[in-house]
């Protein structure tokens, strides 16, 4: 009987392994999927907000149509500023370039190991996209764009 399972787990213990290196050297995948999942949670948030605020009898009117053009623009654009600036950030020119204005800040070696690269190239897609999407563009964006969304559709209240 312990044959038998062990049989069956080693290419299940193969493919695991397979996967996890496969991970450890490929830091492209995991930032696109760190990436993915940052923009699915800011999309998601923003539609239950956008609920939210349509059942919320407290609200009045004026107020609520406003709110509710707010966080459906919001999320759109978040999204795809994020979509945009990830793209640009993963992107190994700009990685290069980011690496290259790393050292001489930091002092890092000239010569960083495969595992460091895979690690910045996570973090500055994942740091990067979000702050400019959530602190510097959409805010810019996402108000003027509300008021012409609200003004120019017609968003019921539910």
């Amino acid at each position: 009987m312990p044959n038998k399972i062990q049989n069956i787990l080693k290419p299940i213990s193969r493919a695991a392994q397979n996967h996890i290196t496969k991970r450890v050297a490929n830091g492209m995948f995991d930032a696109k999927t760190l990436l993915g999942a940052s923009i699915a949670i800011d999309v998601y948030s923003n539609g239950v907000d956008y609920l939210q605020i349509s059942q919320n009898k407290k609200i009045n009117k004026q107020d609520k149509n406003y709110l509710k053009a707010y966080k459906l623009t919001n999320g759109i654009v978040e999204g795809l500023i994020q979509i945009a600036a990830g793209a640009m950030l993963l992107n190994n020119k700009s990685q290069e370039y980011l690496l290259r204005v790393s050292r001489k800040i930091t002092g890092m070696p000239l010569n960083p190991s495969k595992m460091v690269k895979n690690n910045f190239r996570i973090l500055t897609t994942l740091a990067g996209s979000a702050i400019l999407a959530k602190r510097i563009l959409a805010p810019i964006i996402v108000t003027p764009l509300t008021t012409y969304v609200r003004k120019n559709t017609d968003i019921r209240n539910k």
